[in-house]
């Protein structure tokens, strides 16, 4: 390949990542399970059943990233200390 094809590529990669959506979360600390696999849904087809997550729990801004294997949307779900906390006893569950 040559050098512009290369740059072109580059370029289309760093639009792609740039443009996960990012959303916080709406749930509480004492909300069952399914509110708050709820809270995860799809913002762009709002399936929920079959999102898949994974939960970077660990660190200053904890969040689950999302995935709709529906519409193949991809997206950030920001989480406060609380839900943090929630977040890791569902996941615990789940696990």
């Amino acid at each position: 390949m040559g050098e512009a094809a290369d740059h072109a590529l580059r370029r289309a990669d760093d639009l792609t990542v740039g443009t996960m959506l990012a959303d916080i979360a709406r749930f509480r600390a004492d909300d069952p399970d399914a509110l708050v696999a709820a809270s995860l849904a799809c913002p762009i087809c709002l399936r929920s059943e079959q999102v898949e997550w994974d939960a970077a729990l660990d660190g200053y801004d904890a969040s689950v990233e999302c995935r709709c294997p529906s519409c193949e949307q991809r997206w950030q779900v920001y989480l406060a200390p609380q839900q943090e906390l929630r977040f890791g006893l569902m996941d615990v569950h789940a696990g």
